[in-house]
């Protein structure tokens, strides 16, 4: 539930920026294709596999660019229902190694003001190619706020 609210909102974000923002600073792409590489060896087999471990790794991103005091909530929606659903029997090593994604986000990379909104990827010949869409147009908090309305937008739909 929660990628397909991702992916609305960003196509929402889209429509509203028109245009994909340019950033000084390193590709986020190839960021997160770094922080994914090690994982996909360990935990994935299959393409929805990867994507999760891909959304996962977004998550984190996104997560660790958040205030603190918001962190376990956004933990509790964005990371431990697909840790929980598809990784189960890996679940503690595999959380580790998020947390530890989200403190590099907040030390190494505390000054990128992008969001990730969605991405595409192809893997082939053990070979990933990943395209990863960011907006700088969002605060943290008005990322949340899209989150909930979304949520809460779901829940009136279910």
């Amino acid at each position: 539930m929660i990628n397909r609210l991702k992916r609305i909102f960003s196509r929402l974000a889209f429509l509203c920026a028109g245009q994909k923002p340019s950033f000084e600073g390193p590709g986020l792409s190839g960021i997160i294709a770094d922080w994914v590489e090690p994982l996909l060896s360990e935990y994935s087999d299959s393409n929805n596999e990867i994507e999760n471990i891909i959304d996962l790794t977004s998550n984190c991103w996104n997560i660790g660019a958040c205030p603190k005091d918001h962190r376990a909530e956004l933990w509790g929606l964005l990371i431990q229902p697909i840790v929980e659903e598809h990784f189960y029997e890996h679940r503690h090593d595999l959380q580790g190694k998020l947390r530890k994604l989200i403190k590099v986000r907040e030390k190494l990379y505390a000054h990128d003001p992008r969001f990730i909104l969605d991405f595409r990827f192809k893997y082939r010949r053990s070979q990933l190619r990943l395209d990863i869409f960011s907006t700088r147009d969002l605060s943290p908090s008005q990322f949340m706020a899209g989150l909930d309305a979304l949520i809460h937008q779901s829940e009136l739909n279910a």
